[in-house]
């Protein structure tokens, strides 16, 4: 879980990592879910 705090406007963007634990052995489907109203996600990146 990642905390996103209020960026001040709907163009004004911020940064937010998060650290994913290690699966069990297996196939591992990831979810992002947005709750919130008025809420925008500009771009996603996955690294490992």
């Amino acid at each position: 879980t990642a905390a996103v705090p209020p960026t001040g406007g709907p163009h004004a963007y911020t940064t937010v990592r998060a650290d994913l634990p290690t699966p069990s052995a297996g196939v591992r489907d990831p979810h992002i879910t947005l709750r919130g109203g008025g809420l925008r996600l500009a771009r996603l990146g996955i690294s490992g």
